[in-house]
């Protein structure tokens, strides 16, 4: 499935990132970790391209693929099998996929390709405003961050929503532009 991901995003530090969890007190978490993708020498990234392996609680694999555009991600998400996730963690034999063969297309060494980094949301979902809230709080590599988003139609309306609602609750709105992806990559050692 492919659809344009539009998000607004801004981390937090712990004590407003409480304080948006105690505004939904009726929202239930759950935990996902996303395993990242890349090559030795970076391909995806200087490709605009970013890739991941989600494990969701309750719901298994899935496999995403991203790609920058002027505004917001194309996102193509494909279900995985757990046998094609380890598979592909402990063998390095990337699933045969749609996704395999754009990757192709690319010019990108598929074998080449292995997970590099792990993080691990806990996250609480909302919906607010005819949008999709998200609150996280991240772990990966030794670093903790907290983080909401508010996925919506359109960027202009999603920031001006994400900004009304932190500033309501007596939050600083400060847009994120760094990926969850490229945050935990650079934390990796070069």
């Amino acid at each position: 499935m492919q659809e344009i991901e539009i998000e607004a995003k801004a981390l937090l530090n712990e004590t407003d990132y409480k304080k948006l969890v105690e505004a939904f007190p009726n929202a239930k978490s759950y935990y996902q970790t996303n395993h990242y993708i890349e090559s030795p020498d970076r391909s995806l990234k200087k490709r605009g391209l970013s890739l991941r392996i989600r494990e969701k609680e309750g719901y298994g694999f899935e496999l995403t693929l991203k790609k920058e555009l002027a505004e917001g991600r194309l996102e193509m998400n494909i279900p995985l099998s757990e046998y094609d996730f380890k598979d592909f963690a402990k063998r390095g034999v990337f699933p045969n996929t749609k996704i395999k063969m754009v990757l192709a297309n690319e010019g990108v060494d598929i074998d080449s390709l292995r997970i590099i980094a792990s993080l691990t949301t806990k996250r609480i979902d909302v919906p607010y405003e005819g949008g999709l809230l998200s609150i996280d709080m991240n772990e990966y590599n030794g670093v903790t961050d907290y983080e909401v988003e508010l996925e919506y139609k359109s960027q202009e309306v999603a920031d001006s929503l994400l900004e009304g609602l932190l500033n309501k609750h007596g939050i600083t709105y400060k847009k994120n532009v760094v990926s969850k992806t490229r945050r935990a990559l650079d934390t990796l050692k070069k």
